[in-house]
């Protein structure tokens, strides 16, 4: 496991404030000339609810970076997941002008409240001493990541553009939120293979490469254990149960 020296919400905190400082300033363009029926600068309720929106993130991941800035790596809080219910609710009231784009954005706002969720029970789980290996991630913790997955696949497929093409090709919300889930099984699947093939790569070599002997050293990631004949070398597992001999390196 790559060791943090601060909580995971810290990163996230910082991600989220600089997320929030761009949608400030980005959301309501100022420099748009006013039309003959409106007032120069109108702010549309759009405009309105999402510069609130960057703004409650940018307030948001400061606190959770000055909460964080301290702590243990397993000291947690609880400032995202809150800001992402709020944003999911928030989303899930969002009209729009089309039905089917309202639909997408109630999907995305669920997803943004799911993850929230997860989150919350994830700390409460770990703040219980319900998890007693560090070592491996915990089975609940992948729901997290899958549903910040769907919320991020949510969110780029709720553009305006995709909404035009989902209703010319007569594809209903319900279908598409199936496709968007599918999606995000297929890039959690993918980033998973990764690091399970990662550390199982970066584990000693396989026994072929060690009859060179003494010529070649020992790499530092090699881990020993002790036992009643001697010293034994144990090869690292994966997720995945793959080792160095299986892979065949």
């Amino acid at each position: 496991m790559v060791g943090v020296q601060r909580p995971i919400e810290f990163y996230v905190s910082a991600l989220m404030m600089a997320v929030g400082l761009i949608g400030t300033f980005t959301e309501h363009n100022f420099l748009q000339p006013a039309k003959s029926d409106q007032a120069s600068g109108a702010w549309s309720h759009k405009d309105l609810q999402h510069t609130m929106i960057g703004i409650s993130w940018f307030a948001a991941g400061l606190l959770g970076m000055l909460m964080a800035w301290n702590s243990h790596p397993r000291n947690r809080n609880v400032v995202p997941a809150i800001t992402f219910i709020a944003t999911g609710i928030a989303m899930i009231i969002h009209q729009q002008d089309l039905a089917m784009s309202s639909q997408v954005h109630f999907l995305f706002g669920a997803s943004l409240v799911c993850l929230g969720l997860t989150t919350i029970g994830e700390i409460t789980l770990l703040g219980a001493g319900v998890v007693d290996d560090y070592s491996e991630p915990a089975p609940f913790q992948y729901v997290t990541v899958l549903f910040m997955c769907s919320s991020g696949m949510s969110l780029m497929g709720a553009n305006r553009d995709m909404i035009l093409l989902l209703i010319n090709s007569q594809i209903e919300a319900a279908t598409y939120a199936l496709i968007l889930l599918s999606l995000s099984f297929v890039v959690v699947f993918y980033f998973y293979l990764l690091i399970d093939l990662y550390r199982a790569l970066a584990g000693p070599p396989s026994a072929k490469y060690r009859e060179l002997g003494d010529r070649c050293p020992d790499p530092p990631s090699q881990r020993f254990s002790k036992s009643s004949q001697g010293t034994t070398l144990s090869q690292p597992r994966t997720p995945l149960g793959l080792t160095p001999a299986t892979l065949d390196i």
